[in-house]
């Protein structure tokens, strides 16, 4: 058993380990299939970048909704405008961000 560095966080991580204990970042050839003997390798497809506007619009939408539903509660149909405005830039940028992770992936 070897130690190498993680390509991520630069912890020691043994050639055995699927994964990084630290980061979670996958381990190139550090599974190997009992059934066929080839190194297996994990790919992630989706990036960083994506992920966090998928965060980003989702907290957008849900705060959106929550501030609407106080809104609606006060009775002045004028406060509603920007919880609706947010809530529809948070569901729409989240449709569009998701449909990006589709068409990026193999």
């Amino acid at each position: 058993m070897a130690l190498i560095t993680c390509p991520e966080c630069a912890t020691s991580v043994s050639n055995k380990a699927a994964a990084c204990p630290s980061c979670g970042a996958p381990i190139a050839g550090a599974a190997v299939s009992a059934e066929v003997g080839v190194n297996l390798t994990t790919t992630q497809e989706t990036s960083k970048s994506l992920k966090a506007r998928i965060l980003l619009f989702s907290a957008m939408f849900w705060l959106g909704c929550w501030w609407l539903v106080v809104a609606s509660q006060s009775g002045s149909p004028a406060g509603i405008a920007v919880p609706v405005v947010l809530s529809s830039i948070g569901f729409f940028g989240y449709i569009v961000t998701k449909a990006m992770v589709w068409w990026h992936h193999k």
